[in-house]
Order: structure tokens, then sequence, then C-alpha cells
């Protein structure tokens, strides 16, 4: 029987990169907080080798592991559509244009964050062993739970920049 790995996106974010380092600002805008934690600690998991998964996984579970890494991929796509937005505005906070991107900015951050959801969501189910979906769950809702942070950030932000 082969035995199927688990890629990285799916580990626990290492603690050096969830603490805030002093010399950055604490999020002062959300095109800081977005490019430095959320879409470095992304690419960061995805792009690094495997690691076994205890015990190995059968086709249908590596099915839906392959079928998440992937979603979680298009959220890292969303997630940089969204810093590029927020590159345009190029420091103008308020107007018509400002809002326009931040819409933007609000739906691709979102997105991202169904796209976490959406991997939790494919290892419902009875078929799939209850020890590989609770590994693969908790450290999803890692990634999910920093992507809802960013999205609360941006939200706040433009929200304040709104009046």
């Amino acid at each position: 029987m082969p035995r199927h790995h688990l890629p990285l996106p799916l580990l626990p974010v290492p603690l050096h990169l969830r603490q805030h380092h002093p010399a950055e600002p604490q999020a002062a805008r959300p095109d800081r907080t977005l490019r430095q934690p959320l879409p470095r600690q992304i690419r960061l998991l995805l792009h690094l080798p495997h690691a076994p998964l205890q015990p190995p996984m059968r086709p249908r579970e590596s099915q839906a592991l392959k079928d998440c890494v992937d979603t979680m991929g298009d959220g890292v796509d969303r997630l940089a559509k969204s810093i590029n937005e927020l590159s345009r505005l190029g420091g103008r906070v308020g107007g018509q244009s400002f809002l326009w991107h931040m819409s933007n900015v609000q739906t691709w951050v979102s997105a991202a964050l169904t796209d976490d959801s959406t991997c939790v969501d494919g290892f419902a189910g009875h078929a799939l062993d209850g020890r590989v979906k609770a590994q693969i769950r908790s450290r999803v809702l890692n990634v999910a739970q920093v992507t809802s942070n960013a999205l609360a950030l941006v939200n706040r932000f433009a929200a304040k920049s709104d009046v």
C-alpha cells in the first residue's frame, strides 16, 4: 500500500511566522497586514517538502487533500490580487476610487476565506478516517483564522476610511 503524504500547507504555522516582530508597525495598513503575515505564511507552507500523515491516507482521503490544496492555492491567488489592489491605492484614502479598490480587496479576501472553508468541507462524511480529518481540519482552520483576521482588519480600515 502506498504511503500518502500531507503537504505542509496543512501543518501548523511555525511560531516564528505567527509572532509580531517589534520592528514592524502593528497592522497600521491592511496592505502591510496582507503582505507580511498572510500570503508569506501560506506561500511558505504551500511550497515546503511533504511530511508523512499518520496514519497513511486512503485514495479517497488523498483526493480530498489534493482538492483542498488546489482550493487553498486559489485562495493564495485571491490574496495576491488583494495586495495588488491595495498597492493601487497609492496611499490615498477616501473617495470613490478608494471605496472601489477596498470593495475589491474585501471581496477577494472574503473569497479566500471561503476557499479555506471549502477545503474543510471536502473532508466531511463518514467515509474518511476521523484522525486524518481531525489533523487536516485543525491545520486548515489555522490558515482560515489568519485569513479571517486579515479580513477583519481590511473591513475595519475600509469602514474607518469611509467616514
